[in-house]
Parts: structure tokens; C-alpha cells; sequence
């Protein structure tokens, strides 16, 4: 191990750790030693180093590891390496205890591991007794790829100024002679030296307390490079001594790196291991019960534990073959299925219990639609069965209904009703509809003969009884007819006379005789009583008392009754007025009052039903019943129950008990008890753990974790595993209520369910990173085709998934513009991703092609012409410019004579390597004047190309060019206005003294790159702002090869750090029209506390507790998250008594947090209100029942107590019990 800060320190001196128990917790490796050799290339060595890259990341995953602040960790370095470094040189989360992500093996670290164990294994061969094996890292860089000499230094999140510690952890010793001598247990040890001090000391006796952790602790150094947060690749190599005093040890080397700019593969260690090693035999699964159901059982196995050809153990993917006929019995059975293992051919079976079938549905075997006469029972053309389905897809077809009994079709005009059938023991029923006829009159009674004195009018009867078809007998008005009316009949002679009428359409006749009198007077008896449904006919007196004509008064004369009316059957009671004809006289009537007194209600007790503890009976009681009315005078269906309430102490506990109520039918109070069961509590509701599961689109949620709180009738809970579907769908964004199947529960006969919503977001791009690989393109011609140029860049989604691209980029205009090498800035897009990507491409310096000869100069005789100082050069880029060009002058006499036309003075000269040449001719004239040259353009920050000659007149009326010298010191080419500005430029002319003037157009320089100043990584916690951390400026360079200028960025919103999850994002900010990123790492954020902890609820004596389903957790971010609370079960015997307890719950925010929260209930006796406070009673115990949430967190953190076993260490010759670290 070694540290950085700024520059690489040298690594801490070897160590020896103790054995740290942590590692009980660790995946046992199935370690053959016997196997690994020399060679730490060899298949067996490679397989050893992967299984210990294992046992690392194991350590990594692991949250029990004791945590150190940065002041621990400089303190530990300090003492034990004698220097006094501050603690700001300490990353904060260099060893927070926290789990850090797995390290993936990248092929050029373990080439580079394996290097380094084999150079190690040689040297320990010849070291001598004094001497350490290994070499304190002084040979680290032997096999190191040129990448990874800073890939920790400058990895991604690292703060400058602090020490990064890595790359290389080393270690030597017998493994396999003691297990505690395994690298990566021995470099964990440094973490617990101090807490193993006492045993230390009996390995050093006379050693200080500070010389053996120096020894045994060495700053936590191997530890940290083990648990570097920022390491997430890594190469292991192993190889043993095969000779001298070390033969047999195993030297172990670990170099661990950052993948942002790895080269080589990179994979994960099952990958690596998955590549080395075959399938040999394969472990079947534990027997499995299902429920019975269609199509594929749910929840098979996907994986069995299977054995590699190098003995060691692992897992591969299943494919089941299931029967069809595997639930086609409804008893629960067993199947055995055969399983096919992933990539060999060899099998694996699983042993499945199927349950036994329940019924889905039952449907009756006919019309449930019934239509009856009034008074005739439907029952005959009900249904007689019913056709019931099973879960496993089967039929029972003729299952026997048992309908209930009722009379309403018994009524002369019922409205139509329902009766409920049960299907045979299925627990199932069907409801049948029944619709009555109207009843019809079958017969009438007569009204009954009548006689009367002559000279009196008889009492007309005015109703008769009518019968009707469905049994019910009324009374029926009577309507005579014309001609046929008593009321229009004389009564004053002796005789018959008959009238007729009709009642209910039925025909009426009525007979009246009269006769001569007998009996003067005749005086009613006195009134009797007797009881609904007690024929007075017995009782009635045989004779009354009557004045004869013949003078005596108050005889005793037989009575002859009429006919007795069914008055005293009706249970109603009433009066009957009962008339009687003395002495055989028709018209010596006397009357008789019967009191009938109304008959009583008996008491009945019905059929018992049964609840669940918890469960109020109430509303399973009949909420009608038939009454039996005394002296069998009769029933009377429907009669409403006012049942009597019901303590909630009652039905709490499992028992029995009476619920008892009144009935009341004109006056007549009757009772009615139905016998209560009150059985073991049943689940009324079931709730998930958690109402959602975010995912993203194309990856399946993980639900193992989701569980459901079953609430039981009497208020307790439970929390049961859910199975839940796999065939969830995910391919694209959307909020997919999913619903399981609660293991083993059902809620009112059904089998209980539970859902929750998976919310799937989009799968979407958050960051695009730019590789650095050196992009190079030649320069080219504006009419050439554009040069495909293609960028890598590593995109990151926000599933955490990368993936390397190609991008297309696009040159800006004017890349090929300037001749010299330069740097311009490129940008591209790829898809899902609609920012520019920025790249800096490098353009190749243009060649020069050709060179033009300046134009024919002229010049008097003997006067040496001034030769142009620059000719025009055409670039391989298209540009042109002025360059400085050398001649080979001809000695000045040749300028003595006028020169023929045909015959110049040829110069010759060379230009960027290409011959130049001028022809001057000599005039026997001189200059009379000189033209301006026409002005040029140039761009900015270049010497404008200005023409090498101008038009010269001569005395002799020719023209000429001659040559110009140009002034242009002091002239400004430069200009980054954004627009163009014009300078004006002077030259001379030999011979003419005025000179010459031109006008030079400087186009603006424009950006061609942009640089951001400063770091372009940076990382935040979610939920805190990291804008003010982006660098403010970027340096840009121009087209005019100016100096670089710093510019202010405007980064666009950013605003990924709210996400909870956080993730790695890209943001972009344009400068000067160009395109700078950063890249920002959001921690995702962590479960701070339960907003209130402790929930206080009051209820009275019997009451219902009603705790809350969910309490707010807020999270490092700010989030207050509504969170499933769990509550512990309780004893419901602590409802029913005065009194106070605790329940304790578990609110989990995440799989690894769990925070305890607690419930304090207070039982407080019943209390009786008067009638008119009970809104305010109703209002306050409403108040009361309210749940208020106070207190404060209560965290319980389980504490692994870590005893460590002291090693016999040390630098002892010919031991085996030895090791050593560096």
C-alpha cells in the first residue's frame, strides 16, 4: 500500500495483523492450497486470487466494520510512522464503515499483480534471515500499464490535498497451514490491533505499547487500500516460494485502480471465475409447496447450487420442465420436477407440494329467475344444483342447493325478493330472485239469515268475508244491486224476502223473514273477556233474561247464538259483538260483547353464529325475525330486532356469550337471544410494506424485501412473506399497480392480496463523458471534403449502467483556417442525449505547395531595384500567405545598361523550401508616378498577405511593376470585436519618394477552444446544491493565436442533486458560444430519523387500537417520506383492563436501516355521558383517539462483539508460522 498526496509517498513497512472475526460472516472458499503454484499465471493461482478478490469484496459489502474518523486515522499514521501530518490529508470517507462498491478485475492489473507475486516468490528464495521477502514496494512499477501510474490520484471524486492510499497491498505467509494467514483477513487485522493489544504484548515481550502497533498496525495502511472508496477495479496475484527459508509461503499482491481511464477488459469476478472453470454436479433445491392453481406453479427456483470441475461451489441458471397434469388432483400431493442446468446437459429435480384446490366460483344450473303464484312456494322451480369450479381448472357439475326458507311469496302482492341457496359444502351461494303473482278470491261467506218483527227494518249487513286463492281471509264490502237493495226495502208484512249484490266480484244473497212477536224484551248478558286463542264458545250462557207477554219480567228464555267469528283466533285480540235469537224469535235479538285481549310474543332463541376474536357480532345477527304469537294464534315474518349493544369486552377474548334483543309488534314486547362463538382472531386486512417500488424501464423490480403487515380481528399483527408475479411489465415508463398473494393468509374466504405500485421510470441518459484519447485530423482545403472526425465517450445511465459510444462530431467553421497546428473544438450528439458534447480535436500544421514568381519588375539604368521581401505561398489548407523570401542577387553591375525585351535579369530566389524567381528590366526612363495597390483582408492575429509589387508609369509612358517595401510595424492586426476593422498600411517604392498607401480588412478572431479552469469533477449529497462548486471560468483559445483569455461560464440548471437516489450527471455551460461540461456525482441520500418515534393513544376499557400504518421518515435530502410502520403483536387481553403498555414497531426505509419506534397505550375505564353531551363527548373521545407522535428516535444498532484470536507472529527462522506484510 502506498499514499498520495499531490506526489507518491513511500509505503508503511511491513506488517503482521491478527485474525478479525468479521470474517465468520464471510462466504467460506472451499481453499485447495495443495493446487496453487510458482506461477501465479497458472489456472489454479488465477482461481486463488479471483476467491480472494471475493473475500475483499465481501469486506467491502460488509457495515459492521468498526468506523474511523480522519482524526483516528492520522493519529494511528502519526504514531506509527513518526510524522505529524494534519488530519485535513484525510478524506472523510476514507474507512466511515460505510459499504463500499465491489471491485471488478480488470486483465491488465492482474497481469500486472501477477508480475509482481512471481518477481516476490523469486526474491524470498535467496533472502537471508535479516532480510524482508518482500521489497517494501520498491519495485512496484514492475509490470504497471502506463495508465495506472495516477488512475487513484486523479480517479473521480478524490480531494486534492488528501492521501489517496493504494495501489499495492502485499503480504507473505502459510495460508494453508492457518487460514488467519489469508491476505486479506491478515491486512483487515490492522483495524482491531489496538483492541488486541493484551495478546500482542505476549508476541513482543519488552516491546512499548507504541512499537507494536507501529508493528501490527502500520497507520491502518493495507486496511484502507482494502476499503478505498474510490478504487472499483483491481488485480490479484499469488504465487508460492519454492525454495529456502520461506518454501511453502504464499506471497499475495493486490493492485487496485479506478476504471475512468482503464484500458483492457474489465469484468466481475463470477465472470472472471465463470471463464475458468465447468460445471460438474449439481445440488437440488429444498422441496417447495405451491399453490394449487392453472398454468406454471409461481415462485419455482431460478438458480441450483452446482459444483465446478476445481471443487469449488456456486450457482446456475434453471429452466423447469413442469407436467401438465401437475395440479390436476385436488388433494394436496407431490410432483417431482426435472430441471434442465444452464449450459450442460446435466438435470436437477425439485420435490413440489402442491396444496390442496379451493373453489373459485360455483354457478346454479338454471334460472335463478322465479316466478310463483302468491301463496304457492317457488321452491319446486329453483335450481336443484349447481355447477362449482376449482382452482387447478376442474368442474364439479351437480352440486345439491339447499335453499332458504322463506313466506314472503305467502302475501296476497308481494314486491319481488331474494332467497339465498348454499352449495352443498362449498361455503358457496347463489341468490335466486322470486317474482309473486297477485292473489285472486277463491269464494265469499253469505251473510247470514235475518228475522225481524213485522213493522222493524232489519240491520243490513254491509261486508262479508272473502277467501283468497293464497289462503288470506278479509272483509269484503258488498255492493247490491238495482232493485236488489234492502236499504230500499219494506219490511211490514209477514214473510220472505231475498236481495242480491256483489263483493270482490263475487255474488251476494241475503234472506230476511218476518214474523209475529212473543217475547216482549229481552236483556243482553254481561260482557265477558277471554285471550286470543281461546275459544269462548264453551263459556257463552245458554239463556238471558226477557219480559214475557204475558206479564212476567226478567225470565230466564233460551238464546240461540249466532255463529262465532274467528275474532278470538286473530292474535290482534278485539271485541266480538256476538248476537242471539231468544225463544226461537227471530225478532227478540239480544247481544253479547266478547273482549278479546291481544296475544303475547313468545320468547325464541335463534340459531348461534360465530365470530372472530375482535370481530363485533353485530351485524352477522338477523336483522328480522318470525315472531310466534301465544295460543298458536299465529307468526308474523319480518319483525325488526332492536338488539342490545354489545360490550367490545364480549367478543375480545375466544369464549361464548348470549347477544340478546326485543321486538315489538302493536304493543307487545317479546325477547330473542342468539348464542355467540367467539373463535380464534382472523386476518381482516393486509397492507404492504412498502405502497411503492421505483425501478427503471427494462429492470425488474426487486420485491424479496416487500412483505405484508397482516392486521388481525382482535388489532394484532403480523408480517408475512408476499409472492409476488414475475412477469412484471417494465419495458417502458409507467406506475404498474402489482399485486401478490399473501403467504397462507385469506380475509373472508378468500386468498389475501396486497399491492403496490412500481413506479417505472424511464430509462434515461445522466452524464456523457468525453475519453481522452488524442483526437488528431489533417488540415484540408474549404473545397475538400469535411474529414469524418468520431469521438469516444462513455455514456451513464441513470440504472447506473454505462456503455462506450462513438460520436459523430462536427468541426466548427474556419477549423482548417490557420496553417500552423492548433486545437479547435468539436462537438456531437448522440441518441437520448440532446446537449453537445465538446471535444478537442487537434488540426495537423498545413505544408506549403506552391510558391508565385512576384510580377516583371522595371528599373532605371544603374539604379539596383529593391527586390520584393515576400512572395505569395499557397497552403496544403487552401490558405494563402506572404512569405519571407531569400534571393541570390546578381552582382549591380548587371543593372548598367537598358536591357533588351526578350532578355530580363532573371533573380533567383527560395521560399519554404520552393524556388522563386523575378525578371527585372532596365528603362532608360524614369518614375513619373506609382498606383495604390488595391486593399486585402486577412484574419485576424495575421500579417495581411500585401501585394509584393505595385504599377509603376515611366517618363517613356510605360508601365512597370516595381517593388514595395511595407511598414508594417506599429500596424494592429489583431481584433476580437466580433467584427471586421480596416488599418491602413504604407509602403515604399525606390525611386518614387511619395510611396504608397493600401487599406487591410482584419477579419475578428473567433473561439476555436474552450477549456473549463478548474476541476470538472465534483460531488455532492443529495439534496445540496453543488452549483457554486462549478469552476466559474473557462480559458479559451482563438483563431489569431493570441494569447488564451478567461471568460465567465453560464452553466445551465442543474438540478439532479434533489434525486434521492442520486447518480452521475453531465451539465453543460456555454462560453463564447462554445461547450464546456462538468461531471457531478450525487451521493444518494441516506434515513436520517423518524420524525416522531413514540405514538401515545388513549382508549377506554374494551376499545379498538388503531395504530398508524405509516410514520414520516426524513432523509438526508430533506425528504419526508411516508414509511410502512410494522408493529409488534400484543396481547387483546390488555384492551379489556385498566391500564398502560408499550408495543414496539419497525419503520425500514431501506433493506439495511431499521429504526424502532414505539406505541404507548392507555386503558382508561368506560364513561357514561348524559344524553345531551354526547356530540361533546363524541368530539372529545374522537380527540383521544387521535394518535400523537412525540418523542424522539430510538435506534437500535446491533453491535457485533469482535474477539480476536492472537497469531504466533513473527520473524522466526524455519517456522511455518509466519507472514509478513507490506
Amino acid at each position: 500500500m502506498s499514499k498520495n498526496i499531490t506526489q507518491r509517498l513511500a509505503g508503511v513497512a511491513a506488517a503482521v495483523a491478527s485474525l478479525a472475526m468479521l470474517f465468520c460472516a464471510l462466504p467460506a472458499q472451499a481453499v485447495d492450497y495443495s493446487t496453487v503454484g510458482s506461477d501465479a499465471a497458472a489456472k489454479a493461482n488465477v482461481v486463488q486470487a479471483l476467491e480472494y478478490v471475493q473475500d475483499l469484496n465481501a469486506l467491502r459489502a460488509s457495515t459492521k466494520r468498526r468506523p474511523l474518523t480522519a482524526q483516528q486515522i492520522i493519529d494511528a499514521i502519526n504514531a506509527d510512522e513518526h510524522a505529524n501530518y494534519p488530519s485535513s490529508y484525510i478524506d472523510p470517507k476514507a474507512a466511515d464503515g460505510s459499504a463500499v462498491v465491489a471491485l471488478k478485475v480488470n486483465d491488465q492489473l492482474m497481469s500486472w499483480a501477477q508480475t509482481r507475486a512471481n518477481e516476490l516468490a523469486k526474491r524470498a528464495e535467496s533472502v537471508s534471515d535479516t532480510e524482508s521477502p518482500l521489497d517494501g514496494h520498491a519495485n512496484t512499477a514492475n509490470g504497471r500499464p502506463d495508465w495506472a501510474i495516477n488512475t487513484l490520484t486523479n480517479a473521480p471524486g478524490v480531494q486534492p490535498g488528501t492521501f489517496t492510499f493504494g495501489p499495492e497491498a502485499l503480504a507473505i505467509g502459510y495460508p494453508d497451514y492457518d487460514s488467519n494467514m489469508a491476505p486479506v483477513a491478515a491486512w483487515y487485522s490492522e483495524l482491531n490491533a489496538e483492541n488486541n493489544l493484551e495478546e500482542l504484548r505476549k508476541q513482543y515481550p519488552g516491546w512499548t505499547d507504541a512499537d507494536i502497533l507501529s508493528q501490527e498496525r502500520q497507520g491502518y495502511g493495507h486496511y484502507l487500500t482494502e476499503v478505498n472508496p474510490y478504487a472499483n477495479i483491481a488485480g490479484f496475484g499469488v504465487a508460492k516460494v519454492s525454495s529456502g527459508r520461506w518454501k511453502g509461503a504464499l506471497v499475495s499482491v493486490l493492485e487496485v485502480g479506478n476504471s475512468w481511464n482503464a484500458k483492457g477488459t474489465t469484468q466481475s469476478v463470477q465472470e472472471a471465475l465463470a471463464g475458468l472453470r465447468s460445471i460438474q454436479s449439481v445440488a437440488n433445491p429444498a422441496a417447495q409447496t405451491v399453490e394449487s392453481s392453472t398454468g406454471t406453479p409461481a415462485g419455482l427456483p431460478t438458480t441450483v447450487g452446482v459444483k465446478y470441475d476445481d471443487g469449488t461451489t456456486g450457482s446456475a441458471a434453471v429452466t423447469w420442465n413442469v407436467p401438465n397434469d401437475w395440479n390436476k388432483n385436488r388433494d394436496q400431493h407431490t410432483v417431482t420436477l426435472t430441471g434442465t442446468v444452464a449450459g450442460t446437459t446435466l438435470k436437477a429435480s425439485l420435490n413440489l407440494t402442491v396444496k390442496a384446490a379451493t373453489v373459485t366460483s360455483a354457478t346454479a344450473n338454471g334460472s335463478t329467475a322465479v316466478t310463483t303464484p302468491s301463496g304457492t312456494n317457488p321452491e319446486r322451480k329453483l335450481p336443484k344444483t349447481a355447477t362449482v369450479a376449482w382452482s387447478n381448472g376442474s368442474e364439479d357439475k351437480n352440486v345439491a342447493i339447499k335453499w332458504a326458507s322463506n313466506d314472503t311469496y305467502k302475501q296476497r302482492a308481494p314486491r319481488p325478493y331474494t332467497l339465498t341457496g348454499t352449495i352443498g359444502s362449498t361455503g358457496k351461494t347463489v341468490t335466486a330472485t322470486i317474482t309473486v303473482e297477485p292473489a285472486t278470491v277463491s269464494t265469499i261467506d253469505q251473510p247470514a239469515k235475518a228475522s225481524i218483527s213485522k213493522g222493524t227494518k232489519p240491520t243490513i249487513p254491509t261486508t262479508v268475508k272473502a277467501h283468497w286463492s293464497n289462503g288470506d281471509t278479509t272483509d269484503a264490502t258488498i255492493y247490491w244491486d238495482n232493485g236488489k237493495n234492502p236499504a230500499d226495502a219494506s219490511f211490514g208484512a209477514v214473510g220472505k224476502q231475498t236481495f242480491a249484490g256483489t263483493a270482490e266480484g263475487k255474488p251476494v244473497t241475503w234472506e230476511v223473514e218476518v214474523v209475529a212477536a212473543k217475547v216482549e224484551k229481552a236483556y243482553d248478558p254481561a260482557p265477558m273477556t277471554t285471550e286470543a286463542g281461546v275459544d269462548p264458545t264453551d263459556k257463552l250462557p245458554s239463556t238471558v233474561q226477557a219480559d214475557l207477554d204475558n206479564g212476567q219480567k226478567k225470565q230466564n228464555v233460551s238464546v240461540a247464538w249466532d255463529a262465532l267469528p274467528d275474532t278470538w283466533k286473530n292474535y290482534q285480540g278485539g271485541t266480538i259483538t256476538l248476537k242471539g235469537t231468544v225463544n226461537g224469535q227471530a225478532d227478540k235479538r239480544v247481544t253479547l260483547t266478547i273482549a278479546v285481549k291481544h296475544a303475547t310474543i313468545e320468547p325464541q332463541t335463534l340459531t348461534g353464529v360465530s365470530v372472530p376474536a375482535g370481530v363485533n357480532p353485530t351485524n352477522k345477527l338477523p336483522k328480522t325475525v318470525t315472531i310466534t304469537w301465544s295460543n298458536n294464534t299465529g307468526t308474523k315474518g319480518n319483525v325488526a330486532v332492536q338488539w342490545s349493544k354489545i360490550a367490545d369486552s364480549a367478543y375480545a377474548e375466544v369464549g361464548a356469550f348470549n347477544a340478546t334483543g326485543t321486538v315489538n309488534v302493536d304493543g307487545q314486547t317479546g325477547t330473542v337471544t342468539v348464542p355467540v362463538t367467539v373463535t380464534d382472531p382472523v386476518a381482516v386486512k393486509a397492507a404492504p410494506t412498502k405502497t411503492e417500488i421505483e425501478t427503471i424501464a427494462t429492470h425488474a423490480p426487486d420485491l424479496s424485501g416487500v412483505k405484508a403487515t397482516v392486521t388481525y380481528s382482535n388489532g394484532s399483527t403480523k408480517i408475512v412473506d408476499v409472492d409476488w408475479p414475475a412477469d412484471i411489465d417494465v419495458s417502458k415508463a409507467a406506475t404498474v399497480p402489482v399485486t401478490g398473494m399473501v403467504q397462507g393468509v385469506s380475509i373472508d374466504g378468500k386468498a389475501a392480496t396486497v399491492t403496490l405500485n412500481v413506479t417505472v421510470k424511464p430509462r434515461a441518459i445522466t452524464a456523457v463523458t468525453p475519453l481522452t484519447d488524442a483526437i488528431s485530423i489533417p488540415t484540408a482545403k474549404d473545397t475538400d471534403s469535411t474529414p469524418s472526425v468520431t469521438g469516444k465517450v462513455t455514456v451513464t445511465w441513470n440504472d447506473g449502467a454505462t456503455e462506450a459510444r462513438d460520436v459523430a462530431l462536427t468541426l466548427p467553421d474556419g477549423w482548417n483556417h490557420d496553417i500552423a497546428e492548433h486545437t479547435v473544438t468539436a462537438t456531437g450528439r448522440t441518441e437520448g442525449w440532446a446537449k453537445d458534447i465538446p471535444f478537442s480535436v487537434t488540426v495537423e500544421a498545413a505544408t506549403a505547395e506552391t510558391a508565385e514568381n512576384p510580377a516583371d519588375l522595371s528599373t532605371p539604368v544603374k539604379l539596383v531595384p529593391t527586390l520584393p521581401t515576400t512572395v505569395k505561398v499557397t497552403w496544403s489548407n487552401g490558405q494563402t500567405t506572404n512569405e519571407q523570401v531569400s534571393w541570390t542577387k546578381p552582382d549591380d553591375s548587371v543593372y548598367g545598361q537598358v536591357t533588351a525585351e526578350n532578355a530580363p535579369i532573371v533573380v533567383n530566389g527560395t521560399v519554404k523550401g520552393m524556388p522563386v524567381s523575378v525578371r527585372v528590366y532596365v528603362v532608360a526612363a524614369t518614375l513619373t508616378g506609382v498606383d495604390a495597390p488595391e486593399g486585402v483582408s486577412t484574419e485576424a492575429g495575421t500579417a495581411a498577405a500585401l501585394p509584393s509589387t505595385a504599377t509603376a508609369h515611366w517618363s517613356n509612358g510605360s508601365t512597370s511593376q516595381v517593388a514595395v517595401t511595407w511598414k508594417t510595424d506599429g500596424v494592429d492586426f489583431s481584433n476580437r470585436s466580433g467584427a471586421d476593422k480596416t488599418v491602413k498600411v504604407k509602403g515604399a517604392v525606390q525611386g518614387w519618394n511619395d510611396g504608397v498607401e493600401t487599406t487591410v480588412t482584419v477579419h475578428s478572431a473567433v473561439v476555436t477552444n474552450a477549456v473549463v479552469d478548474g476541476k470538472t469533477t465534483v460531488t455532492t449529497d443529495s439534496g445540496k446544491d453543488p452549483s457554486a462548486q462549478f469552476p466559474k471560468n473557462a480559458k479559451l483559445t482563438w483563431s489569431d493565436d493570441g494569447a488564451d483569455s478567461t471568460e465567465s461560464i453560464a452553466w445551465e440548471k442543474f438540478t439532479g442533486y434533489t434525486k434521492r437516489e442520486g447518480g452521475l450527471f453531465t451539465v453543460n455551460g456555454t462560453v463564447k458560444g462554445k461547450t464546456v461540461t462538468v461531471q457531478v456525482t450525487v451521493n444518494p441520500a441516506t434515513p436520517v430519523k423518524v420524525v416522531d418515534d413514540t405514538v401515545i393513544q388513549a382508549i377506554q376499557v374494551g376499545g379498538k387500537l388503531d395504530l398508524p400504518e405509516q410514520l414520516d421518515v426524513v432523509w438526508s435530502n430533506g425528504d419526508k417520506v411516508a414509511t410502512v410502520v410494522t408493529w409488534d403483536s400484543y396481547d387483546a387481553k390488555l384492551l379489556n383492563k385498566v391500564g398502560s403498555f408499550k408495543i414496539a414497531g419497525k419503520v425500514n426505509p431501506t433493506d439495511d436501516v431499521a429504526y424502532t419506534v414505539v406505541a404507548k397505550v392507555t386503558v382508561s375505564a368506560k364513561q357514561t355521558t348524559v344524553e345531551q353531551d354526547k356530540t361533546n363527548t363524541a368530539d372529545k373521545n374522537s380527540n383521544k383517539n387521535k394518535l400523537t407522535n412525540t418523542g424522539s428516535n430510538i435506534a437500535i444498532v446491533a453491535v457485533a462483539v469482535v474477539v480476536l484470536l492472537a497469531l504466533a507472529v513473527g520473524m522466526l527462522v524455519i517456522s511455518k508460522n509466519k507472514r509478513t506484510l507490506q
